[in-house]
């Protein structure tokens, strides 16, 4: 008699069955596109602390501010080599300001930066070879006092993009750590003291022909993370972002020091606004306030996109600090700027 053939039951651990289904659910099929949004950044209000372009001997001059912002943007895929893309957007000049004054930016003084679709990635995704892509800007006020310096601005531009390549789009990125807490622990990083920003803190420059004065500077970059990893960018970066720290830039003044900024992750809420952002440096002091702002309009480009046309506006009136008291300043032994006294005439 022929004895029957059977298979005997294997008894399969529940932890893999856990963590099969999480990978087929952390990821979005190959045949299919990653999600994505759109977001813009905006630069919303300044507050002058302390004028950058006041000079006082006799008797003060120069005593307003005119600003405008420089946002370096950039994108990059970590661990895809020569994605990083940069490009610079230039906002128009707020109306002459002085020191206490506050003003609101509107329009082309907002230097709206757009980046369309940018993809959110999940553990698995990155399993499957899809980067994960962070946007950002470094973004400058800038105190007018000539022509703004196109080429050297430019210069400074290539230099992030090279920068950003060595630090997050090389090859050895492939190999970061694989949890979902290290991943953004690890681009926090490479954003900050050991990565792009350390990197260009420690670049020899030699930039010249920008007669403008840059006051300060900061960083803020936005990940790309849904699923899995977005719940780990929240954990370690919080609902508002990460702070980076300060870094300054020696024995030159352009660019002007990181003063710090901000890494958070692309997605919900809709909005995120960053108020109280101290930019010091070239003997200014301003406070900044920015917003980034999830649009989901436009197609992503080709190319990085160019530097937009602006038109000076038309400056607004504006209500000059109460009250008004001609001034007088003695000037010290060096003849070096010094504050004015408080006394009257």
């Amino acid at each position: 008699m022929r004895s029957k053939a059977f298979m005997r039951p294997v008894a399969v651990p529940v932890a893999v069955v856990g963590i099969l289904a999480a990978a087929l659910t952390a990821c979005t099929p190959p045949s299919q596109p990653l999600p994505t949004q759109s977001w813009r950044f905006d630069t919303t209000s300044i507050r002058i602390n302390k004028s950058q372009d006041k000079t006082c001997a006799i008797a003060c001059f120069n005593t307003k501010d005119d600003v405008y912002t420089v946002n370096i943007a950039f994108r990059v895929k970590v661990g895809e080599p020569n994605s990083a893309q940069t490009w610079v957007v230039r906002g128009s000049k707020t109306p002459g300001l002085s020191e206490g004054q506050s003003y609101s930016m509107t329009g082309t003084q907002r230097a709206p930066t757009q980046f369309d679709d940018v993809t959110l990635a999940d553990v698995g995704d990155l399993a499957l070879g899809r980067p994960l892509e962070i946007v950002g800007v470094w973004t400058w006020p800038m105190e007018r006092d000539f022509d703004y310096p196109e080429s050297a601005i430019n210069e400074v531009s290539t230099i992030v993009r090279n920068q950003l390549n060595n630090a997050l789009a090389n090859k050895q990125a492939i190999d970061i750590p694989k949890g979902a807490g290290e991943i953004i622990s690890w681009v926090y990083g490479q954003i900050g003291l050991s990565g792009v920003a350390h990197l260009l803190s420690t670049y020899v420059w030699n930039i010249v022909g920008i007669p403008d004065d840059p006051v300060g500077s900061r960083i803020y970059a936005g990940i790309g993370a849904r699923g899995a990893l977005a719940d780990a960018a929240d954990l370690f970066l919080g609902g508002s972002g990460k702070e980076l720290p300060s870094i300054p830039f020696s024995y030159v003044r352009v660019p002007p020091d990181i003063n710090g900024g901000r890494v958070f992750r692309l997605g919900s809420p809709a909005s995120t606004s960053i108020t109280g952002q101290r930019m010091t440096g070239s003997t200014g002091d301003y406070t900044m306030s920015y917003l980034w702002t999830r649009t989901d309009s436009g197609t992503t480009p080709t190319t990085p996109p160019t530097e937009p046309t602006v038109t000076e506006p038309t400056e607004p009136t504006v209500t000059e600090p109460e009250p008004t008291t001609t001034l007088v300043c003695v000037p010290n032994v060096d003849f070096q700027p010094i504050t004015c006294p408080v006394e009257p005439l």
